[in-house]
């Protein structure tokens, strides 16, 4: 269940990084941090703006034990901006077992879900024996390969031993990410011949890191990456500190230094390696969650739009709904985008009672038709063209009950033909379309027209365009 926070925020941002806020629209995306650790507990919202001040607009939360991965995926579907990256990390192999597997399986088709990881080889720490660790290693790369995800590999005092099983075991077809690169130009190069891609992170700015800057230098652009590791591994001139994803930026800056050219297009070019690889494919993206009726809808949206939903399960809302919805209201805003139809509309109405002030999209019966393979179905958001959404997600309305300035009347409805003529019921459809309300009844019509806020003057023009 998603858990609502109360967060003070307050950013104590240094001058020198209020000089370097993002004038320019650059987009910088941290390909791994840890906002799901104790450090950042309470200052996520914090962290985000200070983030997006420095062109950081995109951010892979990666969990790697049972907590974080939990919190990993409470973030994601808190922000649209954040995506998730969930495995077991090898210092904890030890405790990997058929349960554990099942529970990152469990969440490995939520679309927030981009990669699995981190996993490898640790033997600095050598929590567990080599064998074990090389198991467990072998076990998440299959499972990333059976789920079409890449994977982020850890590593550390085991270069060599990586290389070896992720030879052995295969890169599949979706890549993987050798996560803060630490090794040589020539090793990154093979790493890249199996399929992998280089993530660079705070590690590249340091002083005495010479193979490190060699190969974020020589490296092919298109197979280079950039992250933070946050709050772990600062950069210069921040090392010694609590790392912080705004601080991908440092990083973007060093590659541009040491390859000769300019921070846009580092920034650029690592954005798009990173949405190519996590198959995001530049979606819109949709701050507020929207309340849809089932699994179908959801999958439509998320063809077209990085977007967090919230099902009904058809027309059976209850009080647990409505205060899960109202909860999410609070906290990013919801859009009710239910089906052009009587559950679809009881379901809105409930909404709208319990709480007046969420948003509304609507799809007229057309646009919710199936198409002619999926004859016989009932209307539905599931069916709707990304046109079609796009029309509907672009003029979202909100109910204002305001009878006071209201200024339309029965009278009104009868000169406009919406009630007591042969063809109201298409004039009631057509108006409901353009101001894209809904459809009404001649009863509910004029309620729906002062709930909505519409005036005279707005109606008049929409129907000039009525053809019958």
């Amino acid at each position: 269940m998603l858990q609502s926070y109360v967060i003070i925020i307050k950013i104590n941002a240094c001058s020198y990084d209020k000089q370097r806020k993002n004038n320019d629209m650059i987009k910088i995306f941290d390909t791994h941090t840890h906002l799901n650790v104790e450090n950042f507990e309470g200052k996520i919202d914090e962290e985000i703006n200070l983030a997006s001040e420095l062109g950081v607009t995109k951010m892979n939360v990666v969990g790697f034990d049972q907590d974080t991965i939990s919190k990993s995926l409470e973030l994601s579907s808190q922000y649209a901006q954040v995506y998730s990256t969930i495995g077991w990390h090898p210092t904890e192999a030890g405790s990997y077992d058929d349960n554990i597997e099942s529970m990152i399986i469990s969440h490995l088709e939520n679309p927030k879900v981009i990669a699995l990881g981190e996993i490898g080889l640790d033997y600095y720490w050598m929590e567990d024996p080599k064998d074990v660790q090389i198991e467990v290693f072998k076990r998440q790369i299959e499972l990333s390969k059976k789920y079409n995800l890449p994977f982020v590999v850890h590593t550390r005092d085991a270069l060599e031993d990586t290389y070896e099983v992720i030879k052995e075991s295969g890169v599949g077809p979706f890549g993987g990410i050798m996560h803060s690169f630490s090794g040589s130009l020539e090793m990154a190069q093979k790493f890249i011949d199996l399929g992998m891609m280089i993530s660079f992170s705070g590690v590249v700015t340091f002083k005495k890191a010479l193979d490190v800057q060699e190969a974020a230098r020589e490296l092919p652009l298109d197979k280079i990456l950039v992250e933070t590791d946050a709050p772990y591994l600062a950069p210069v001139p921040k090392r010694g500190r609590e790392n912080k994803t705004a601080y991908t930026r440092y990083v973007v800056e060093k590659i541009a230094e040491l390859r000769g050219i300019t921070v846009e297009e580092v920034a650029e070019a690592t954005y798009q390696n990173a949405v190519r690889i996590f198959r995001l494919d530049e979606k819109i993206d949709i701050q507020e969650v929207i309340v849809v009726e089932g699994k179908d809808d959801t999958a439509n949206l998320r063809r077209f739009y990085n977007v967090d939903t919230y099902e009904t399960r058809g027309s059976a809302i209850d009080e647990d709904d409505l205060e899960r919805i109202e909860r999410l209201h609070n906290l990013r805003g919801v859009i009710i985008f239910t089906d052009p139809d009587y559950n679809g509309e009881r379901i809105r109405k409930i909404i709208m009672k319990a709480i007046p002030t969420v948003r509304h999209a609507f799809l007229s019966r057309d646009e919710a038709k199936p198409g002619s393979k999926t004859k016989g179905r009932s209307l539905g958001v599931e069916h709707a063209s990304f046109e079609d959404l796009q029309k509907a997600l672009s003029k979202v309305t909100q109910y204002f009950d305001d009878e006071d300035n209201f200024d339309i009347t029965q009278a009104d409805l009868i000169r406009w033909r919406f009630i007591t003529a042969s063809d109201s019921r298409k004039r009631r459809e057509y108006l409901g379309n353009q101001l894209r309300i809904g459809y009404s009844n001649g009863k509910q019509l004029l309620k729906r027209l002062r709930l909505f806020g519409v005036t005279k003057a707005e109606v008049e023009e929409v129907m000039e365009g009525y053809g019958g």
